[in-house]
């Protein structure tokens, strides 16, 4: 019975490491500054999608009159239109592979954290929602008197998957026009299919180990 605990514990253990394999981190450093977002690489690998207006930029480490990076030198920011919508969508579109709204084959995610800075007195909400437009969690990035303080900042709600994020000025819109993000490690929710392997080999393990006990 030890044998078989240990061995299952091995097992499930082995299974939520590949449960996290999917996770990636953007760090914008691999671009070249004032690349526009919605059709830098990051699309074509990692069916990640931002919305007009956001665009990785380099900034002179370590720290900036307007943007401070907290590794490498690029980060993110907003230089959209005050009427536009700041978004980030998952999923990927049909060929020729060009990012319309919204992806044909989107997917969920789980959490989404990164160090996010705002210049004083601006303040950027950061809200998760469903496909169905439902709010699943919402945090506001920026403190007064804070200045560009590469806060750690992380959405994981309990309350399930998150299909697409918005951000948006919280005193104005124009908030946003004062705000950077760096380094965002987004983890996707694991596909029905790959859970469906991951019980099977479970299941196979569990049977083996009875097998060999008889």
């Amino acid at each position: 019975m030890k044998h078989f605990l240990r061995t299952f514990l091995c097992a499930l253990s082995l299974a939520l490491c590949c449960s996290l394999a999917g996770a990636y981190t953007l760090t914008f450093d691999d671009l070249t500054s004032w690349t526009a977002l919605k059709y830098s690489p990051y699309y074509g690998v990692y069916g990640t999608w931002f919305s007009t207006g956001f665009y990785a930029v380099y900034v002179s480490p370590p720290s900036s009159s307007w943007a401070r990076s907290h590794s490498g030198g690029n980060v993110v920011i907003w230089y959209g239109q005050p009427d536009a919508v700041a978004r980030l969508d998952f999923g990927y579109n049909s060929p020729p592979h060009v990012p319309l709204y919204p992806p044909q084959y989107p997917y969920s995610v789980s959490s989404l954290s990164g160090y996010f800075c705002t210049d004083t007195g601006a303040l950027v909400r950061l809200t998760a929602y469903r496909s169905d437009y439902t709010v699943v969690d919402s945090v506001v990035i920026g403190t007064p008197g804070e200045r560009w303080n590469n806060r750690y900042v992380e959405i994981a709600p309990q309350a399930g998957a998150i299909d697409y994020f918005v951000f948006d000025g919280v005193n104005s819109p124009d908030d946003l026009l004062s705000f950077c993000a760096d380094d965002m490690t987004i983890v996707p929710v694991p596909e029905p299919s790959s859970l469906a392997a991951l019980a099977s080999a479970l299941a196979g393990v569990g049977v083996g180990v009875v097998r060999r006990r008889r």
